[in-house]
């Protein structure tokens, strides 16, 4: 990416996946440990990718979603940027939120979730 001028790009990972440096919530960790076993080798690789990102790849603007995505369908509301919360979202409202995150100067260098806004 360096090689070919990127200047900002968004990588989406499940939100199962634990940003670099942290655990997940306690009932998260138990749904990826339970309901979501099968899925351990895409968080792990998840999870490979953003510490590769946070830690050797600071002079590039990146964006990870960390997307609890359920379905497709019709729209469920806006989703935002959260440090704690998560909503399983459609496809269209990530679609949607993550054309909008690359617009956003404040997301760069973040690993964070995505809720509904209430």
């Amino acid at each position: 990416m360096r090689r070919a001028g990127v200047a900002r790009f968004l990588y989406q990972a499940g939100g199962l996946s634990a940003p670099p440096g942290r655990r997940l919530p306690p009932y998260l960790w138990a749904f990826r440990a339970t309901v979501a076993r099968g899925y351990l080798g895409q968080h792990r690789d998840n999870e490979a990718v953003m510490r590769y990102l946070s830690g050797q790849a600071r002079d590039i603007e990146w964006i990870v979603h960390r997307a609890g995505i359920g379905s497709d369908g019709p729209s469920k509301g806006v989703l935002e940027r959260s440090g704690r919360a998560i909503s399983i979202a459609t496809f269209g409202d990530c679609a949607s939120y993550s054309y909008r995150l690359l617009s956003d100067p404040a997301a760069i260098h973040t690993c964070d979730p995505s809720a509904y806004r209430r």
